[in-house]
């Protein structure tokens, strides 16, 4: 009741013209981040107290004013107002849609919150608040730094979990000692800040089927991607394969130019061996987008049959597919991707490692807030998305191959 009680007592002499369901849709909304968020600041005065005495402050003063809008339009402004305060603008802008149907219905406002705010994005923010410390860490700070790592070639695949490349191991009985490491990052853009920024990597080549390394490390953008995780890419090379695909590359048709290829992983091997024969005496990093999605398999395929944005659908939530087959889309996706790294660390010399910039989620549960949560947020450091394989191969050569780690030269 305290976001009923706020609102009669600063202005009880006024009419409002919403209904008193909505208000009870605003005091549920109140106390559900007051319960989550306060009850989790390590004190009153800590980053997520502060956020929700910031965003209690901002509902009280907008009820105060007036020309408060909440006597002419609906309680989804107040909403909107509290979630901005609470959240920040992105997350506002990302539940823009949930607002603006709110305003023009009220009387669905109760369905719209359950369906999508409660269910799932009010979850994720505050997971994502408990993780970053209230938006205070800009990566996570348990991760490895994979350049303080030894290693020649590292072979990254991308959004592996480390139970998924366990158990591929087993179907296919490989005999490979995996282990495990820590990402930095929840997401391949957090990675590649949390590794690659302000630094100079003049011995490694990276050779990249994602197009994130140029996106957010070459291109001067001014998207909020780019300006929360941009960075100066500094290494000797860097090779955009996606930049040619080949005539396996599948479009993701998501409307972000040539971000919208993806590359098969078995695609990848001969531009990894080519870096290594032109730069011996370099540090190769090969990024190969499987088994990130869209699930290029035989059951991943099917699953966008009617749907016209793969990506798009599975970022929305719009697989209507069991949990079941979108698991074994994936399986089939790590499959491939597996195949493809094997056959690479039997061609490449010296010491390669086969690992991942994240994990996934498959519908799991998430945490602390147990939501249902899908593909891989930033800055949600869950076992599923920062513990990522680790799996070390030699390959004898004549003479020392080593590369020196951490080296400077061009």
């Amino acid at each position: 009741m305290f976001a009923k009680n706020v609102v009669d007592e600063v202005r009880p002499d006024k009419p409002s013209a919403a209904s008193d369901e909505d208000a009870h849709i605003v005091a549920m909304l109140g106390a559900s981040i007051y319960i989550l968020v306060g009850t989790r600041s390590s004190s009153a005065n800590g980053p997520l107290g502060m956020i929700l005495s910031t965003s209690a402050n901002s509902v009280i003063g907008k009820l105060a004013r007036d020309d408060n809008p909440l006597y002419v339009k609906p309680y989804s402004w107040l909403i909107a107002d509290f979630i901005r305060g609470a959240f920040g603008n992105e997350f506002s802008m990302g539940i823009a849609r949930l607002v603006k149907r709110g305003i023009a219905n009220p009387l669905k406002l109760r369905k719209l919150v359950t369906e999508e705010v409660v269910r799932h994005n009010i979850g994720r923010e505050l997971n994502k608040l408990y993780h970053s410390r209230g938006n205070k860490r800009s990566w996570n700070p348990r991760g490895i730094d994979i350049f303080s790592e030894d290693w020649d070639n590292l072979v990254i695949l991308d959004a592996l979990r480390y139970d998924a490349m366990r158990a591929a191991i087993d179907r296919r009985g490989l005999e490979w000692n995996i282990t495990s490491r820590i990402s930095r990052g929840s997401q391949t853009p957090e990675w590649l800040y949390a590794n690659f920024a302000g630094r100079q990597l003049y011995d490694v080549v990276y050779v990249s089927a994602s197009a994130m390394p140029q996106y957010l490390g070459v291109e001067n953008g001014d998207s909020k991607r780019q300006q929360r995780y941009g960075f100066n890419l500094d290494v000797h090379e860097l090779r955009n394969i996606w930049m040619d695909p080949p005539e396996q590359a599948v479009e993701t048709f998501i409307e972000r130019d040539e971000a919208d290829m993806v590359l098969p992983a078995e695609t990848m091997i001969e531009p990894a061996l080519e870096a290594v024969e032109d730069h011996p005496d370099k540090r190769i990093l090969i990024h190969i987008t499987q088994p990130h999605d869209p699930y290029l398999g035989e059951t991943g395929r099917s699953l966008y049959d009617d749907v016209d944005a793969p990506w798009q659908a599975k970022l929305t939530g719009d697989l209507n597919v069991p949990v079941s087959t979108l698991r074994e889309a994936y399986r089939e996706n790590v499959d491939m991707a597996v195949e493809a790294a094997a056959e690479l660390v039997e061609k490449m010399p010296g010491k390669t490692v086969v690992s991942s910039d994240h994990g996934e989620h498959l519908l799991d549960r998430a945490g602390p807030i147990p939501t249902r949560e899908f593909l891989h947020p930033d800055k949600v450091y869950t076992d599923e998305l920062v513990k990522v394989p680790w799996v070390e191969f030699r390959r004898q050569t004549t003479g020392d191959y080593r590369r020196t780690a951490g080296s400077s030269s061009r």
